[in-house]
């Protein structure tokens, strides 16, 4: 009888070299969006979670007038050069393709918007959230730096959660201007923005010298939130303010904000270092407090 020695053959890996190998015959994932904006008026940029590629025969703007002029890739980004100018604030579509290292690609379609080289600085100055049928909800800005308001935009919420939002259209404030944002009512149901003439009557609460919008699809809680302005929908944030009518009651739920969606809204500003609280996370007493607030009596910081 003839036997045959069967020797197993043992591949010794460090622990190093079996995990890196591990990881790229289990990265099934494809790549994850974590940021795309407009970096200059020809450029676009599009941050990933991990380095990835352009495919470029599948990445198509849908703006016929505008083609692609050069890309290149930088660690977890692609940078998308433009053959022409894009206009400030205004809103534009792509489709895109991209690929990791391990070929799990993602396509995925996008807006983004015009680059705005002339950003304003503003506040929010004074806002109601308890507002009525005859004196409805708004929000006072003021603006602290001249510039062009394209594309700036204002969440009940923040980028990443939110209610409602609305984008301004193009136009230049000048420092020391105000611009008052009042939402729709059964009363004044005609949404208008000033753009050119700061004394159009829209409706008796349009004051003149004053920048006066009335607009649709914004509404306001009235016992707690976030308002936030920021330099685009998908940028950086300008300026907020957190509100509630609330106290510090550590018997309740979500830190006694109410809602789930109002904490994490919260905990966005407070991690982005734009509401500052004592202790690291924001309570109802770093907030402000709007017990005393009426629908004529506003907020004012």
């Amino acid at each position: 009888m003839n036997y045959k020695l069967v020797i197993p053959l043992c591949l010794v890996l460090s622990c190093t070299n079996y995990e890196d190998i591990s990881k790229k015959i289990l990265d099934i994932t494809p790549p994850k969006i974590e940021c795309i904006e407009t970096t200059s008026e020809n450029t676009l940029s599009i941050v990933c979670n991990e380095p990835v590629s352009l495919d470029i025969n599948n990445t198509i703007p849908e703006d016929t007038n505008i083609g692609i002029k050069e890309f290149e890739s930088q660690e977890n980004s692609i940078l998308i050069k433009f053959t022409r100018d894009l206009k400030p604030g205004v809103e534009y579509i792509g489709e895109f393709k991209i690929a990791d290292s391990n070929g799990n690609s993602l396509t995925f379609i996008s807006k983004y918007y015009g680059f705005n080289r002339e950003l304003p600085e503003i506040l929010i100055n004074e806002f109601i959230v308890k507002g009525s049928n005859t004196n409805p909800n708004k929000i006072e800005l003021l603006v602290t730096k001249s510039g062009n308001m394209a594309g700036i935009t204002l969440f009940n919420g923040t980028k990443n959660s939110f209610d409602y939002f609305f984008t301004f259209p193009e136009f230049y404030v000048n420092k020391g201007e105000y611009i008052v944002v009042r939402t729709i009512s059964d009363k004044y149901s005609k949404p208008f923005i000033e753009i050119d003439d700061l004394n159009i009557n829209n409706d008796s609460k349009f004051i003149d010298n004053v920048r006066d919008l009335r607009i649709n699809n914004f509404k306001l809680s009235s016992t707690n939130g976030v308002i936030s302005i920021y330099n685009n929908p998908f940028g950086q944030i300008i300026d907020c303010v957190v509100y509630t009518q609330n106290s510090n009651d550590e018997t309740k739920n979500n830190r006694n904000f109410g809602l789930n969606k109002t904490v994490i809204r919260i905990d966005e500003v407070g991690e982005s270092k734009s509401w500052i609280s004592e202790n690291g996370l924001i309570f109802p007493s770093d907030a402000i407090n709007t017990s005393d607030s009426t629908t004529t009596r506003s907020l004012n910081r």
